[in-house]
């Protein structure tokens, strides 16, 4: 969900798993949304680099591996034209759609998946962040999850949510129904996520 220039469904699908992308951008003419994208990342064609830094050697080691990968271009620029290219290929698993009202049928999905979209858009708007979540949980059959990462973690104020926000975070958890089992996990990034189970 909120997909923008992720290649996660790109990459899902090279896993053998029958992965969409979701964006309310995806019904825009594609270059629009490259040049968005480009334009938020800061991303430039060319730029200067330093060969010895282990993030230049990881990101060579990457483009060695990528067939067809720019050696000028970053991993964000990478990720874009995996996805674009994609996008030009399977057309059908690029759908353009919001997380409060995912077009795909009720109970269809494994796993509803957003990083960042969900948590940076609606985090500071209670009743948006609620239809989103409900929306998730819509689509996933019963025993399927929805996973939104970051997350307010309860127990750890982390320095970038707002108290609104977490308690906008806290709010959502008890108007939600048919759920069973709700975890806040941390990751040793101090980065949280949610993963709700649904009944």
């Amino acid at each position: 969900m909120g997909a923008g220039g992720s290649n996660l469904s790109y990459l899902l699908r090279q896993q053998g798993v029958d992965a969409y992308a979701v964006d309310p951008r995806f019904g825009q003419d594609m270059q629009l949304l490259q040049n968005n994208i480009r334009e938020r990342l800061g991303v430039v064609a060319e730029r200067l680099i330093d060969p010895d830094s282990l993030t230049e050697r990881v990101r060579a080691w990457l483009i060695k591996n990528l067939p067809g990968a720019d050696p000028h271009n970053s991993f964000s620029q990478l990720a874009l034209q995996q996805m674009l290219a994609d996008q030009q290929r399977n057309p059908d698993n690029y759908v353009r759609g919001c997380a409060d009202n995912l077009p795909v049928d009720p109970g269809s999905c494994d796993l509803a998946y957003s990083l960042e979209a969900v948590s940076e858009f609606m985090m500071d708007d209670p009743d948006q962040l609620q239809a989103a979540v409900k929306g998730m949980l819509r689509a996933v059959k019963p025993g399927g999850k929805v996973q939104i990462c970051p997350w307010p973690d309860p127990e750890v104020p982390m320095l970038w949510w707002t108290p609104d926000q977490r308690r906008n975070a806290r709010l959502i958890r008890r108007n939600l129904l048919g759920v069973r089992r709700w975890d806040t996990i941390p990751s040793r990034n101090g980065v949280c996520q949610l993963v709700i189970t649904k009944s």
